[in-house]
């Protein structure tokens, strides 16, 4: 009877180790797998971000040229010395230089969809990058 019952806790404690080990093996592919998913969604983060600052870049210079062209207007209208000046100019003349001042009214709003999207889902454990966080 003690060699039977001997045999069946070897064979108990054989099937715990099995199982312990099966736990194990899939913990670690899970694990493996979640790992996987976040590489993924970071690179989508960087790359968003990255899109993102390239038209916010584009915008911004766009901007700044429109701005520069309406303060050369601006400076070439107040600065003139003959007052003979804007009425020498034809309407066409007049209208661009019009058109290039009220041009300058523009300001750079940043767009902010992908950096709201980031802190609403809890994206910023993705980014291993301080600066990029910051």
């Amino acid at each position: 009877m003690e060699n039977k019952t001997g045999k069946y806790f070897k064979y108990a404690i054989g099937e715990i180790v099995l199982v312990v080990i099966g736990i194990l093996i899939a913990l670690s592919i899970n694990n493996w797998n979640e790992g996987r998913r976040s590489k993924k969604m970071a690179t989508e983060v960087y790359t968003n971000l990255l899109t993102s600052l390239e038209q916010d870049s584009i915008e911004v210079a766009r901007t700044i040229n429109l701005l520069s062209k309406s303060l050369d207007t601006q400076k070439k209208l107040i600065l003139s010395t003959s007052e003979h000046y804007v009425k020498d100019l034809s309407q066409t003349d007049l209208n661009k230089m019009i058109e290039e001042i009220f041009s300058g009214v523009m300001s750079f709003f940043p767009k902010t969809g992908v950096y709201d999207l980031i802190t609403s889902n809890n994206s910023m454990d993705l980014l291993h990058s301080l600066e990029i966080k910051s």
